[in-house]
């Protein structure tokens, strides 16, 4: 497997894991009912940008820019589903 298509597999993983098993249902609710307002929004994004953090750091990439951009698509990704419903 080439290093991009692991970085892409792992990145994947790394977000369905932060989406759908380190979030607990609180942290749904409080999104939904205060969108940008809700402070377990950016607690929301911390876990993303940890778990992307440690997914660039375990394959190997040390490039701050990458993890930089890995953080905040993951954060525009979670402002903008409010703006979806």
């Amino acid at each position: 497997m080439t290093s991009f298509a692991l970085l892409l597999t792992a990145l994947v993983l790394g977000h369905l894991l932060a989406d759908f098993y380190w979030q607990p249902m609180s942290w749904v609710h409080d999104r939904n009912n205060r969108h940008f307002r809700a402070s377990k929004l950016y607690l929301h994004v911390l876990t993303h940008g940890v778990t992307s953090l440690a997914v660039t750091h375990t394959v190997g990439i040390h490039i701050r820019l990458a993890r930089v951009l890995s953080c905040i698509v993951s954060s525009w990704c979670d402002y903008a589903k409010p703006l979806c419903h």
